[in-house]
């Protein structure tokens, strides 16, 4: 897999999706850096490999204990807790509208 430069259009387009706000020679500085990386990874990608090599990202063992089962379990004193809610209905908690982000 060959990887390209990152051109400044397409930089650019990356900067205008994220809203960043840029100085000239920021830019050209974030530019530069992402190009490294990027020549990094292709260096990476260029390695030989033997085709019985283990790819596992994470040859960490885990040390530990083991996670729980997520079951759910019915917790015996949810209508006391609705019942204590400001605004309830039909043992539900009623909830004001969330805001539109209009008068932010």
């Amino acid at each position: 897999m060959q990887l390209e430069k990152i051109t400044p259009e397409a930089f650019e387009k990356i900067v205008e999706m994220v809203a960043f706000d840029l100085e000239p020679q920021e830019k050209a500085y974030l530019l530069e850096q992402l190009n490294h990386q990027l020549q990094s990874v292709q260096e990476l990608l260029d390695i030989p490999l033997e085709d019985d090599v283990d790819l596992s990202f994470n040859k960490i063992p885990r040390v530990g204990d083991v996670p729980r089962q997520d079951k759910w379990q019915a917790f015996e004193q949810a209508r006391g807790i609705i019942e204590r809610a400001p605004q309830n209905e039909d043992g539900m908690i009623l909830v004001p509208e969330p805001a539109s982000g209009k008068d932010l």
